[in-house]
């Protein structure tokens, strides 16, 4: 198995007004296909999305199964920027089992994709790679935005 990572926003949030984002990236299997590489190229929109403080920003973390096995994410540990703090009890990171790392608050960590967090056996898995399409997985988290200076 082998997985890869993606993290894009998919929403911002100013009080009442909601703002989409389709930022989710376009991905090029052919290389992977050809079994030239052994990673999919990945193609995000970069440009800047405006955020202020206060606000809430929407990730989708999405995990990609490259490899030839099929699998599981066992669990899924982000890194926040200082310029990002975590919303505990917000329903989207309750809904995917979000929690604070106890020793670094700025540290999240979920395993909602784990095998042992199922409902129905296999709802987690996610697929191999079979030679045309790359199966995914998604994961959303909320954080809110305490500092628009870049550190």
């Amino acid at each position: 198995m082998d997985l890869s990572w993606r993290k894009f926003i998919t929403k911002v949030t100013t009080g009442t007004k909601t703002k989409n984002y389709n930022r989710a990236p376009q991905v090029d299997v052919t290389d992977l296909k050809n079994e030239t590489a052994t990673t999919a190229t990945y193609n995000h929109d970069k440009t800047p999305v405006s955020a202020s403080n206060g606000d809430k920003v929407t990730y989708t973390n999405r995990i990609y199964n490259e490899g030839q096995l099929d699998g599981y994410v066992t669990e899924i540990t982000d890194h926040l920027p200082d310029q990002l703090e975590f919303i505990a009890g917000n329903e989207t990171n309750t809904k995917y089992g979000w929690t604070v790392d106890s020793n670094n608050s700025k540290i999240i960590k979920t395993k909602y994709l784990s095998k042992a967090n199922e409902t129905t056996e296999g709802d987690n898995k996610i697929k191999a790679f079979d030679g045309t399409k790359l199966d995914y997985k998604d994961v959303k988290v909320v954080c809110k935005v305490v500092s628009t200076d870049p550190m």
